[in-house]
């Protein structure tokens, strides 16, 4: 989630460059690339998955599969900006 967080941030940050872009996508991006370092290190606390989780992250999965493709299909009506699909 923080990975595509950041990737989101520095996408939006590539493709926008005022002021305003920057402060909210830069945040965004320096905010969860340091949490993705920050847990990244933390190896004390390994958890081990279980299998009975496994259906949960299928479902997270989908949802979100779904979601993204909606707002990809949606953007330009939602955000005011449509995506260059050349």
């Amino acid at each position: 989630m923080l990975l595509g967080v950041f990737i989101w941030g520095i996408s939006h940050l590539w493709a926008n460059g005022d002021l305003a872009s920057i402060l909210l996508f830069g945040s965004f991006s320096l905010w969860s690339g340091l949490k993705f370092v920050t847990l990244r290190n933390n190896s004390e606390s390994a958890l081990v998955p279980k299998l009975k989780w496994l259906w949960r992250d299928s479902i997270a999965v989908i949802v979100g599969a779904v979601v993204y493709f909606l707002v990809f299909i949606n953007h330009g009506q939602l955000f005011g900006v449509g995506l260059a699909l050349n």
